[in-house]
């Protein structure tokens, strides 16, 4: 089994906010509209605000909700990932400082054939594009309903990003070795249609992957440094 470094993940105070902020919308909406009823007096400008923080409370909801399934794939993708062999280590939430450049990685995994930089998603339905498409297309099932489409960017890219960044990052520490992108779909009710790039739906697939053979590796005293390297790394924001 391999061994999984955790950093605290900003997304997480972020949903917890929106909760808070999404039950005090709530309770000013509520307490509004029975202020406009026991007053009787501007009911009508009551009634508006009270509506006004309803919408606010709705929206709260709906970004605290995409929040909390991002950390669900996140979470799956590091249980998976564990499951890598006991010579690999994986970071999770690994923010990335190169010069003025920055970023953050969902994982980044160290192993004898290199470095791997994995980029989760968490989303369902069926996801059509291309690898170098600007975006994709989502297709959502909704009970009752039409499907509901949108397009999303390009998670690709962002990896292909993120990648040059721990490439510098490692570089500039001396140490020369693969560099690989993947993208995981962690949610089990996605079904993606992507011609070209690293994309998997699958733990053990992206496990294997991940195993694959690549030159230059590193030995185990560095992989070792590259895992101090990208820790200390992380510590300087």
């Amino acid at each position: 089994m391999a061994k999984v470094y955790k950093s605290r993940n900003p997304n997480r105070g972020r949903m917890y906010l929106c909760r808070l902020g999404m039950a005090a919308c709530a309770a000013g909406a509520v307490g509004t509209a029975a202020l406009a009823v026991l007053w009787r007096r501007e009911i009508f400008l009551c009634l508006c605000v009270a509506a006004a923080l309803g919408v606010l409370a709705w929206r709260l909801y709906h970004q605290a909700a995409v929040l909390r399934s991002g950390l669900a794939g996140e979470n799956s993708a590091a249980r998976a990932l564990a499951g890598l062999p006991q010579n690999y280590t994986v970071l999770c939430n690994a923010k990335l400082y190169a010069g003025a450049q920055r970023g953050e990685a969902d994982a980044v995994v160290i192993g004898p054939n290199g470095v791997a930089v994995v980029e989760v998603k968490n989303h369902a339905g069926s996801l059509l594009g291309e690898a170098d498409a600007p975006t994709w297309r989502q297709t959502r099932p909704v009970k009752g309903g039409k499907p509901m489409e949108k397009t999303l960017p390009n998670p690709l890219r962002q990896n292909r990003r993120q990648v040059q960044l721990v490439r510098r990052i490692l570089g500039g520490e001396g140490l020369k070795c693969a560099v690989t992108g993947y993208v995981y779909f962690a949610n089990p009710h996605a079904s993606v249609h992507v011609r070209g790039g690293e994309v998997y739906t699958g733990a053990d697939a992206l496990c294997r992957a991940l195993q694959r053979p690549q030159s230059p590796g590193l030995s185990a005293g560095e992989m070792k440094k590259a895992l101090q390297v990208l820790q200390e790394n992380g510590r300087r924001g």
